[in-house]
């Protein structure tokens, strides 16, 4: 999981560079609010769950799914701005954050979810 995390720090990096080269900057003095974007993305998210018990409404797991990988954009970029000038090179501030990414989820068991309920609690 530590490579694949990494490999993921150096994409995003290089896609938010391509973007503004000064986005660690508009990043750390919340010009750019990541955090507020991963929050309205998971709303997002949760929207598509169809989340409402006091009535039906449909279930789109498709958009759920793409509205958590653009949520994990968002913390991505929010925690390579922090922990970037800790780090001399793109491929230590991989190192860096997917050691503390398998270190957190190291002992999780992942199992498949089976029904509604699973996922928002996965979600919240």
């Amino acid at each position: 999981m530590k490579n694949k995390i990494a490999h993921l720090v150096t994409l995003q990096y290089q896609l938010n560079y391509l973007i503004d080269p000064d986005w660690i900057e508009k990043a750390l003095d919340e010009t750019y609010d990541y955090r507020t974007a991963a929050s309205q993305e998971i709303a997002e998210a949760l929207e598509s769950l169809g989340y409402a018990w006091w009535t039906e409404r449909p279930l789109d797991m498709q958009n759920v799914f793409t509205e958590l990988v653009d949520a994990m954009h968002f913390i991505l970029s929010q925690n390579i701005a922090q922990v970037n000038s800790a780090c001399d090179t793109i491929d230590v501030l991989g190192e860096v954050l997917g050691s503390r990414v398998s270190t957190r989820y190291e002992n999780v068991v992942q199992k498949p979810i089976e029904n509604i309920v699973e996922v928002r609690k996965l979600i919240r």
